[in-house]
């Protein structure tokens, strides 16, 4: 099998603190490789997709670093490669203790659409900021299942905990689909997503942090994923936009937690999984620095259910897409 390194410059590439913006470090053209080979850059892993499809990943590490990669066959045969390295979360609030980043895709991208708000720069309140980034994905239907043998120890060992975790992550889901919000929006967002139950098979991501599915089963679990990393998404068999998968591997050695009145310095699955659901429905990150209330933007807070409740530009963004 085919391992080709898309790298681009040596030094990392960071997101300018007052925009935020991520441009991406590599366009490349993969001669040579075909559908079946494998492409690494940097810790993340993807097979080279059929003729006319697309797949992209995103591993998140826990010092606000992320790295991104997308790889397209076109239906000539050629391979295209789109890649971010080594992203840093924009903003006074990387490295902030207390603080965490999540897993997402770059700001500003060939095939991402960028919606500014209307009005000067600035920190804004979630129902004022009308900032989005949407990527040229669609899943109008995710019926996802849970790989429930994967659930950690330290939520088997409580009566119920696998219903927490869950219910959590089914109450994550409808925060996306439903447009929960605090601004007295209503509903206007025209997807959906259905819970399917438990499954025995595990999301199509492995340990060292490959994309490795496309059969159009989606799913979510736990697992061992590359050091300090906190979650891996991967959406696959991208035609025309439209998806058949979105996978979400969530690192079992992090510390999550299901409820906001158990938590001690842990993630909350609900709040994190919210924006991670919000990357499979298609939507990328927005700036951290000018639009912190804001559920797309990539860091949260621990114990922090602020990424739970969808702002402005979140909902606008979804209802321009569905």
């Amino acid at each position: 099998m085919l391992v080709l390194a898309a790298v681009g410059p040596a030094s990392a590439h960071h997101p300018d603190l007052t925009t935020g913006a991520a441009e991406p470090i590599g366009v490349l053209t993969g001669a040579g490789l075909r559908p079946g080979d494998l492409v690494t850059d940097n810790g993340i892993s993807v097979v080279v997709p059929p003729r006319g499809e697309m797949i992209w990943a995103e591993l998140k590490f826990d010092d606000g670093t992320y790295q991104t990669l997308s790889v397209e066959t076109e239906r000539t045969g050629s391979v295209r490669l789109l890649q971010w390295g080594d992203e840093a979360a924009a903003g006074p609030a990387a490295g902030v203790p207390g603080t965490t980043a999540l897993a997402g895709i770059g700001a500003s991208a060939s095939g991402v659409q960028v919606a500014q708000p209307d009005g000067g720069s600035g920190s804004r309140s979630e129902c004022s900021d009308g900032s989005y980034n949407s990527w040229d994905i669609r899943i109008p239907h995710l019926q996802w299942s849970y790989q429930v043998s994967s659930t950690p120890s330290k939520f088997l060992a409580r009566t119920e905990g696998t219903t927490q975790v869950i219910d959590a992550l089914q109450r994550a889901n409808s925060n996306i689909t439903d447009a929960r919000n605090r601004c007295g929006r209503s509903d206007r967002i025209d997807a959906q997503g259905t819970y399917l139950g438990t499954i025995k098979r595990g999301p199509n991501i492995n340990s060292n942090g490959s994309c490795t599915g496309g059969d159009g089963r989606s799913v979510i679990g736990w697992g061992s994923l590359p050091s300090y990393s906190i979650a891996l998404a991967c959406v696959m068999g991208i035609s025309g936009g439209e998806a058949r998968e979105g996978d979400i591997r969530i690192n079992w050695n992090k510390a999550y937690e299901t409820e906001k009145a158990l938590c001690k310095g842990e993630l909350l699955i609900e709040s994190a999984m919210t924006h991670e659901f919000g990357h499979v429905y298609g939507m990328g990150h927005v700036s951290s620095y000018s639009s912190p209330n804001l559920t797309m933007q990539p860091v949260v807070g621990y114990c922090s259910m602020a990424h739970a409740t969808l702002g402005l530009g979140d909902m606008r963004g979804l209802e321009a897409k569905y």
